[in-house]
C-alpha cells in the first residue's frame, strides 16, 4: 500500500526554527512527533486537517471537542474511533 503524506515518518531537527513550521499542515500527519508538536501549539490546530488524522491522540482531541470536527474530513479518516464517531452522529455526516 502506498504511504500518504499523513503517514510519513518525521523528525524535527534541533536546528530547525520551529516558529516557521506550518502547524496547520502538521495536524494531518499521523506521527507521534507531529502530535507532540501539536500538543505544544494547540492554539494553532487546524481542526479540519486534524479531523483527517488517524492518530489515536488526534481522535481523543476530536472526541473532547465535537463542535470542532469537520465531519466531511472525518469521513476520510480510517481510524475505527472515527468511524464510531460518524455512526454516533449521523446528522453531522455528509
Amino acid at each position: 500500500m502506498k504511504k500518504s503524506f499523513r503517514d510519513c515518518n518525521i523528525k524535527i531537527h534541533d536546528w530547525i526554527d520551529k516558529s516557521k513550521l506550518d502547524f496547520s499542515r502538521m495536524c494531518e500527519i499521523n506521527h507521534d512527533g507531529a502530535i507532540q508538536m501539536i500538543r505544544k501549539n494547540r492554539k494553532k490546530i487546524s481542526w479540519p486537517l486534524l479531523s483527517r488524522n488517524s492518530h489515536p491522540q488526534a481522535l481523543t482531541w476530536l472526541k473532547r471537542k465535537p463542535e470542532k470536527i469537520n465531519w466531511h474530513e472525518l469521513a476520510s479518516n480510517s481510524n475505527s474511533e472515527a468511524i464510531k464517531l460518524l455512526k454516533k452522529n449521523p446528522d453531522n455526516n455528509y
